[in-house]
Formats: structure tokens, C-alpha cells, sequence
């Protein structure tokens, strides 16, 4: 599996879903879980975690939808899994995809950059 795409505090993620649906993609959520561990499997999502991605696709039948969503300071560190993506068609339609396969893992990291670097005071200016 190749290594998680990496995002920080203040970071926009932003991943591409590809769909298809003949009533027309309207909204979508993609669900991800954080990981207790480096593996996947049960009992390894922690109940707490949970990032959602929303994008819209226009209502096309076929299209690569952008779904995003901000770091914000409640978002805590570790690898995300999706665990589900949520797409309505255009006629208000629920459709989950449970464990999309192949998987897609984001990683969440403290800091900018991926590096927690402490703040130095300098002085007054």
C-alpha cells in the first residue's frame, strides 16, 4: 500500500472519488476512521475518530468528484481509514459504498508540514 497522503492544522484534504450513477451524482460524504494501530481489521477504528470529506458532483452520471474537508484542532493525529462513501443521487437518493476497495488512508500529523516544531520567543520588538 503506498504511503498516506500527509495533511496538518489549518490543511484543506482533498481527494478525488470516481462515480458513476444514471440519476446523476449530487452530494457526497466520505466517511474515515481513525486507526488504533498500523493495521486494518476489527476492532482497529477508534469510535471517536472520524473525518468527513464532502464534495458535490453536479449532477453528472459519470464523474471525479472532490471531496474535502479542513484540519482543525479536533481532528487528532494518526492514520484515517474510509471506512464508507455516502452519495445521493439527483432525485435525493441514499447510496452507501461500505469499505471501498482498493482503500484510501489519510495521515493526520501535529504541526505544519508534518513536523512539531516548538515556538522560540525572541523578545519584544
Amino acid at each position: 500500500m503506498p504511503e498516506p497522503e500527509t495533511y496538518s492544522l489549518g490543511e484543506t484534504i482533498r481527494v478525488m472519488v470516481k462515480l458513476k450513477d444514471e440519476d446523476g451524482i449530487s452530494r457526497v460524504y466520505a466517511d474515515f476512521r481513525r486507526l488504533r494501530g498500523s493495521s486494518v481489521g476489527p476492532g482497529k477504528l477508534d469510535p471517536n475518530g472520524k473525518i468527513v470529506l464532502q464534495g458535490d458532483g453536479g449532477g453528472q452520471t459519470e464523474a471525479t468528484v472532490e471531496v474535502t474537508g479542513e484540519v482543525t484542532d479536533d481532528s487528532t493525529p494518526g492514520d484515517y481509514l474510509c471506512v464508507a462513501i455516502h452519495v445521493y443521487d439527483a432525485q435525493g437518493h441514499l447510496q452507501t459504498l461500505e469499505t471501498p476497495t482498493p482503500s484510501k488512508i489519510l495521515r493526520i500529523v501535529k504541526g505544519a508540514g508534518g513536523v512539531d516544531r516548538p515556538t522560540q520567543f525572541l523578545g519584544w520588538g
